[in-house]
């Protein structure tokens, strides 16, 4: 989190977009999944977080995929 408050909103289509382009879903069809990606929310609408505390836990394989999620 940014800054100490309660989480408002989470755009859950963003998080599933990040996590198709991880490998952890698919964006056609015919692509793989990596049962080793994914995303895990650690808050969710409601919770009170503090400045730094993770909202959420991304899961993957490596950078290079991870630079453009």
């Amino acid at each position: 989190a940014p800054r100490d408050g309660f989480v408002a909103d989470m755009d859950a289509g963003a998080v599933g977009h990040a996590a198709v382009i991880l490998g952890g879903g698919r964006g056609r069809h015919d692509d793989e999944i990596d049962p080793g990606v994914g995303v895990v929310c650690r808050a969710k609408p409601g919770d009170a977080v503090r400045a730094g505390q993770p909202v959420y836990e991304v899961v993957h394989r490596g950078f290079g995929r991870l630079l453009g999620a």
